[in-house]
């Protein structure tokens, strides 16, 4: 097979190219998977203490509920909350 210097160096060329191309979008890939997988730190942080908080939030009124209720009853409240 006789293949001149010319038509190899051009087959070569386009071939590095289409190598390259598909490199530069795997990494692309790549960084969007990695950014899209988990939130930046300050937002996942502040997600975390609003979380607490409504929790926090939650449990006092679960509490203070309770405390309603054994003092209607006239019974002490299960969380030792003091009545005021």
């Amino acid at each position: 097979m006789d293949v001149n210097n010319y038509t190899l160096e051009v087959m070569v060329r386009d071939r590095l190219a289409e190598l390259r191309a598909r490199g530069e979008q795997s990494s692309l890939i790549s960084a969007a998977r990695r950014q899209s997988g988990r939130p930046p730190a300050a937002l996942a942080r502040a997600l975390g203490r609003l979380a607490q908080l409504l929790h926090g939030v939650a449990g006092s009124a679960r509490m203070a509920a309770e405390a309603r209720e054994a003092a209607d009853s006239g019974r002490r409240p299960k969380h030792g909350a003091v009545r005021g």
